[in-house]
């Protein structure tokens, strides 16, 4: 349901949830606990979502999760990374993972 089109108020309505209820238990996934880190899996479709609400929906609950602990990682996926050519900057679509 999440991850089908026209899906953006429930995506949304998610990751308002996630940020709403994120705990330092949810970031290490126990024995018990069949999810895992699914609610990962959502903000990574809600930040790259068309729907401009959804990604701020996403981008909160990102900055929740960055409360918790070290996003760096995830910041640098999804923010291109400027490069300066000698004194001049110039911008450029740079992602870390590729």
């Amino acid at each position: 349901m999440l991850f089908v089109t026209r899906n953006h108020l429930v995506l949304e309505a998610t990751c308002v949830l996630i940020s709403s209820s994120l705990s330092k238990t949810d970031l290490t996934p126990s024995a018990g606990n069949g999810a895992g880190n699914s609610w990962r899996a959502i903000l990574d479709k809600g930040l790259t979502h068309r729907e401009s609400r959804v990604q701020e929906a996403a981008a909160l609950a990102t900055l929740r999760l960055s409360e918790l602990e070290d996003c760096s990682a995830l910041v640098d996926r999804y923010v291109p990374v400027p490069f300066y050519v000698g004194r001049r900057f110039t911008p450029c679509v740079h992602y870390a993972d590729i």
